[in-house]
C-alpha cells in the first residue's frame, strides 16, 4: 500500500514514524508547508518527499493521512477523496450515479429513523418515572468522569493481552460502574456536589418548636 501524509508538525512526525513501520505499507509520501521539514522527515523515515499536497494527492497514493492545520482539512479531504477513489476503483458514470443514490438514500433513511424514534418516544415513553430525577441528576457527573475512567481502565488492560471482545466487555462494565460510583459518592459530599455539577443541598429544617398553651 502506498500512503500519503500531509502535515509534518509534532503529530505529523509521530504519524510518519508509525506509518513507516506498519506492515503492508510499501511506500510513504510526505509533504509539509515548510520544504525543509518535508526533506528532513522524508530522509529520517525513508519516505518520498512531495512538493505540495496537490503533488502528493496526484502521486497515486492509496490513502491519505491528514495532520495539517484543522482549517485545511475540508479542502484536503475534498481534493484527496476523489483521487484516492480513482486510484482504487474504476469510476464510471453509472457507478457514480449508483453511489449518489445510495449515499442520499442512507441520509433519508437516517432521518426517517430519527423521526420514527421521536414518534415512538412520544407514544410510549412520554411519562414520568421514579428514576427520572436520579438519572437526570447523574448526567453531568457521568459526563465529567467517563473519559477518565475509560483511559484509566484501558491503561490497566493494555498489558493483559486480552481478546478484543473480553477487553471491550470489561471496559464497558468498568466505565458504567465507575461513573455510578463517582456520582453516588459525590452526591453525598456537600462541598463536592457543586464541583461535579450538582446543586447544593438545601438546608434541612430544624425540629419544630412546640409552645405549651398558656393558662
Amino acid at each position: 500500500m502506498r500512503l500519503g501524509l500531509i502535515g509534518l508538525g509534532r503529530i505529523g512526525a509521530f504519524h510518519a514514524d508509525t506509518l513507516s513501520h506498519l506492515e503492508g505499507v510499501d511506500s510513504l509520501v510526505v509533504t509539509d508547508a515548510v520544504p525543509a521539514v518535508t526533506a528532513s522527515v522524508a530522509e529520517r523515515f525513508g519516505a518520498e518527499a512531495a512538493d505540495s499536497p496537490a503533488a502528493l494527492i496526484s502521486s497515486g497514493v492509496d490513502g491519505i493521512v491528514i495532520a495539517a492545520a484543522t482549517d485545511a482539512h475540508t479542502a484536503l479531504i475534498r481534493a484527496g477523496v476523489p483521487a484516492v477513489l480513482g486510484n482504487q476503483f474504476s469510476v464510471t458514470d453509472d457507478g457514480a450515479i449508483t453511489f449518489a443514490k445510495t449515499f442520499y438514500a442512507r441520509i433519508v433513511q437516517g432521518w426517517c429513523a430519527i423521526i420514527a424514534l421521536i414518534g415512538i418516544a412520544e407514544r410510549f415513553w412520554n411519562h414520568d418515572h421514579r428514576w427520572r430525577k436520579t438519572l437526570t441528576e447523574a448526567v453531568f457527573p457521568f459526563y465529567i468522569i467517563h473519559q477518565t475512567v475509560i483511559v484509566g481502565v484501558e491503561w490497566v488492560l493494555l498489558g493483559q493481552n486480552l481478546a478484543p471482545a473480553a477487553e471491550f466487555a470489561i471496559l464497558v462494565v468498568a466505565t458504567i460502574a465507575g461513573c455510578w460510583a463517582f456520582y453516588l459518592l459525590g452526591r453525598e459530599i456537600s462541598w463536592l456536589r457543586p464541583l461535579i455539577g450538582l446543586r447544593a443541598r438545601a438546608a434541612r429544617p430544624g425540629p419544630a418548636t412546640v409552645l405549651a398553651p398558656q393558662a
